[in-house]
């Protein structure tokens, strides 16, 4: 094995990553429509219908300082500050007309305190492959809050984290709410759908 390999074998082993394919960044803001994650998920579907995504495949790393994307081959592509990011989002479907079914994704802040800082605030938007959106924006939330034990390292591949499948057509997006059960070592994932109605996922 490489030193680069083997290297890559023991990041692994330290830190949660995930099998993703980068959609889509977007600015955010009020001039340029696109506020919450549901105006996100909107604007990519028409950009899906116009056959306008090249989906990038890619490795999502959490790290205690902050979120990598890496290519194949272990190369860093980018990387967010843990601190700037917020509003991670799982959005599934079952419908088989949407190609891209097990999505995440999560807003960047604009780094106001770096004053060279170019980079207005953005959202990111990945499939997630091999992992269920749901559990990746359910691990970055703990990472945001710190909670880093409550995330368990390694690739996420196959098993437990398949992508979800709901049971009617309709597109569903998650914000993810912890609440913690005495005695229960794992989260349970509370998600809204529509006002007043309220479907609890345990993990």
């Amino acid at each position: 094995m490489s030193n680069a390999a083997l290297m890559g074998s023991r990041i692994d082993d330290v830190t949660p990553s995930y099998y993703v394919e980068h959609l889509a960044t977007f600015a955010v803001g009020r001039q340029f429509g696109l506020t919450f994650p549901a105006d996100g998920i909107r604007k990519l579907k028409q950009m899906e219908k116009n056959s306008a995504i090249w989906a990038q495949p890619l490795v999502l790393r959490f790290r205690q300082n902050g979120v990598t994307v890496e290519d194949e081959n272990g190369d860093l592509v980018e990387q967010f500050p843990l601190n700037l990011i917020e509003q991670p989002t799982a959005h599934v479907s079952s419908d088989p007309r949407d190609t891209y079914n097990n999505i995440l994704l999560f807003i960047v802040r604009e780094d106001t305190r770096n004053k060279r800082s170019a980079t207005p605030t953005e959202m990111h938007i990945f499939q997630c492959n091999r992992v269920a959106a749901t559990e990746v924006a359910d691990d970055l939330q703990w990472y945001i809050r710190g909670q880093f034990k409550k995330v368990r390292n390694g690739r996420r591949n196959s098993g437990p984290g398949q992508p979800v499948r709901l049971p009617s057509g309709e597109p569903t997006i998650y914000p993810i709410i912890h609440i913690v059960i005495v005695q229960i070592s794992q989260p349970c994932v509370f998600t809204f759908e529509v006002i007043d109605s309220l479907v609890a996922v345990c993990h």
